[in-house]
């Protein structure tokens, strides 16, 4: 008898803590939850911190693109040295055609090397209202040597991108080939130094201010007929206008020639 009232004492017991075991569970989930949120947030924010610190993928150049700049650059020299060359030297009179083609070949090569100097740099960097910066001062930080590869330039396609020399070479070429577009207005009217020191001039100050190609060849014929506005008809021998019928075209080839290159 002692053993069933026992027995019936420890159920009821049990019934009656049936309802508080999963109140007192539910109590304890969160405490010990608490721990391990407290736990995790720090490793969270680590994580997140290292994302946030961890450097942008660099951008890679498409080698496509570049490819075709490369050609694009050897193609506008191809117009200038050549081309233009012998246009010029062709509409001269024969004692002045060695001379022209000297003025085109070393103008080009002078503005060349100024736009690598400084002409890319105050074009593409940015100064003042009036004229660019220095960054770029014979082509500083172009080139990554920890990295061992050329910065990137981006183009007019989002997320395609060249190596900024090559971009710098193209529009070098542009850049030369808009002064030697002003000799042919000098021909036989000015000496060779004074060309070159025209072309300079008007290069620092009015062509580096331009970067595309329609502007520049817009700016090398205004200078053009400037050019030809200011020193007016040649003179030839005893000091007589020189008329165009009788000297001009001396080498009808060379004149063709270097017109198909300039206007292919």
């Amino acid at each position: 008898m002692k053993k069933l009232l026992l027995t019936f004492a420890m159920a009821l017991g049990l019934f009656a803590l049936a309802p508080i075991a999963p109140a007192l569970a539910e109590d304890a989930a969160p405490a010990a939850a608490a721990p391990a949120a407290a736990e995790a947030a720090p490793a969270a924010a680590v994580g997140a911190a290292a994302e946030a610190a961890a450097p942008a993928a660099a951008p890679v150049p498409n080698k496509g693109d570049t490819a075709w700049m490369m050609v694009s650059t050897l193609l506008v020299i191809m117009m200038a040295v050549p081309g233009l060359a012998l246009f010029y030297g062709g509409l001269v009179r024969s004692k002045n055609m060695l001379s022209i083609l000297m003025q085109v070949m070393v103008t080009f090569s002078l503005i060349v090397v100024l736009w690598f100097i400084y002409g890319y740099s105050i074009t593409f960097t940015e100064g003042n209202a009036f004229i660019g910066g220095l960054d770029r001062l014979f082509m500083k930080g172009t080139w990554d040597n920890v990295a061992g590869t050329f910065s990137p330039a981006a183009t007019f396609s989002k997320g395609v991108y060249i190596p900024e020399l090559v971009f710098a070479a193209f529009q070098a070429s542009f850049a030369a080939i808009t002064c030697t577009l002003i000799v042919g207005s000098f021909a036989e009217r000015m000496k060779f130094s004074a060309v070159l020191m025209f072309c300079v001039l008007w290069f620092t100050f009015k062509g580096s201010h331009g970067s595309a190609q329609p502007d520049l060849d817009h700016g090398g014929r205004c200078a053009a007929v400037g050019g030809l506005v200011w020193f007016q008809r040649r003179l030839g021998p005893g000091g007589q206008w020189v008329r165009c019928a009788g000297f001009c075209q001396h080498l009808p080839r060379d004149c063709r020639s270097g017109d198909c290159l300039v206007y292919w």
